[in-house]
């Protein structure tokens, strides 16, 4: 979709979670898994939106480590202000 946006200058914002309860593996490591690959390998005017952590909002989640293992690929953030 991004590319075929790209001739007009549109910029494609894809969110991007995991939630399997058929993989044995905790949530933090799927996104990993399902979406570290792909990084550098996204068209330049993607920009992947993340979710702070594994779980919607739980201030006891950890920060995604997605921010970190995928520095060739715009990323932005949920937050949620209360």
């Amino acid at each position: 979709m991004a590319n075929t946006a790209a001739p007009y200058n549109e910029i494609i914002i894809r969110r991007v979670f995991v939630y399997s309860h058929e993989i044995p593996d905790h949530q933090y490591k799927q996104a990993n898994d399902d979406f570290g690959t792909q990084n550098g390998k996204c068209s330049d005017n993607l920009i992947v939106h993340l979710k702070n952590g594994a779980f919607d909002f739980m201030p006891m989640s950890p920060f995604l480590s997605l921010f970190g293992a995928m520095p060739k690929t715009q990323l932005m953030m949920d937050f949620q202000t209360t």
